[in-house]
């Protein structure tokens, strides 16, 4: 089991420190070997470049979204054994093992789901918590603006629950990917004809703004 953990030294450099042999869990937790740990270009580049708020302590640890497997469990642990695939939302930065509550934000994946692609559920439920909260439902038109992580989520979540969805973006290949994951319209925010194509499209019963960007 790898020991060590992504540590932020300074602003803008990163490095690895060292975190001991796991201790045994304890009633109630376990012990999950990490696989996979999910980086956002949000949360964890804020903190390391102390942007918007975020940072300005070093060294630290940052990162909330991880895949592994549980490698022992405590005492009146009985909904997780050995070998279960997980994810684990726990705020401790990314790193080779943790100690996590059997209770707490931690999901027992699905044997035909690919491990690796769920180490970012944390911005996925980000993006489904949006939809649901806003009550979109079956046969509304929603507009998603930006693709990046969060956006393309968002669109995914639209679509699920039945509303017809625009997405925007410059970057043809989150335009591609957008596609291919059931928008039914993909513009390129740069091309002339995108503001007529967005008034033919609308309508829109709700806007999602996920790029913020000025233009």
């Amino acid at each position: 089991m790898r020991t060590t953990a992504l540590e932020f030294v300074a602003k803008g450099e990163v490095g690895f420190c060292e975190l001991g042999d796991p201790p045994a869990p304890e009633a109630g937790q376990m012990l999950v070997e990490t696989k996979y740990t999910g980086v956002t270009n949000g949360t964890e580049r804020h903190a390391l470049m102390c942007e918007h708020g975020w940072g300005g302590k070093f060294p630290s640890r940052h990162g909330y979204q991880h895949v592994g497997q549980v490698a022992a469990v405590g005492e009146d642990v009985s909904d997780f054994a050995v070998g279960d695939w997980v994810f684990s939302g726990s705020y401790v930065g990314h790193r080779g093992w943790n100690v996590v509550a059997a209770a707490g934000l931690v999901i027992k994946l699905p044997d035909d789901l690919e491990p690796r692609s769920c180490a970012l559920f944390g911005v996925a439920g980000v993006a489904l918590r949006g939809v649901r909260r806003m009550g979109v439902g079956a046969g509304d038109n929603v507009w998603v603006v930006g693709q990046g992580p969060i956006g393309h989520f968002t669109a995914q979540a639209a679509r699920a629950v039945g509303a017809r969805v625009t997405v925007t973006d410059m970057v043809p290949k989150r335009l591609e990917a957008a596609r291919a994951a059931g928008a039914h319209v993909a513009l390129d925010a740069a091309n002339e004809g995108t503001l007529q194509a967005l008034k033919d499209a609308g309508p829109f019963d709700y806007i999602y703004d996920c790029c913020s960007a000025e233009r």
